[in-house]
């Protein structure tokens, strides 16, 4: 197996949508590292950024931000901030949508 390439760029692609019935929001997160689309991760239950949430952990967990800082409490540094520290190119956007299929 091949080594991996430095990450330079990071594009995270959220959709959040709200459904109205139950009061949940839902998101997925499209992962786009070094101009290739690597992964959609989701649907999964969260509201507000948690689309960014979800798309650090996957990248970490797949090994694309190599000294990202854990916390005590479990949670990670913020992606803006690991990006700026090791010279990232970060691209964050989401949409809300009004129709669950396009999630």
């Amino acid at each position: 197996m091949g080594r991996r390439k430095k990450t330079r760029t990071v594009a995270l692609v959220g959709r959040r949508w709200f459904d109205r019935v139950n009061g949940n929001t839902y998101c997925t997160t499209e992962i786009v590292v070094n101009g290739a689309l690597l992964v959609k991760v989701g649907p999964v239950c969260g509201y507000g950024d948690y689309w960014v949430q979800q798309g650090t952990e996957w990248l970490d967990h797949h090994k694309y931000l190599p000294g990202l800082a854990h916390h005590d409490n479990g949670s990670y540094e913020p992606i803006w901030a690991y990006a700026q520290r090791v010279g990232i190119v970060l691209f964050r956007t989401v949409a809300d949508i009004n129709v669950k299929g396009d999630l």
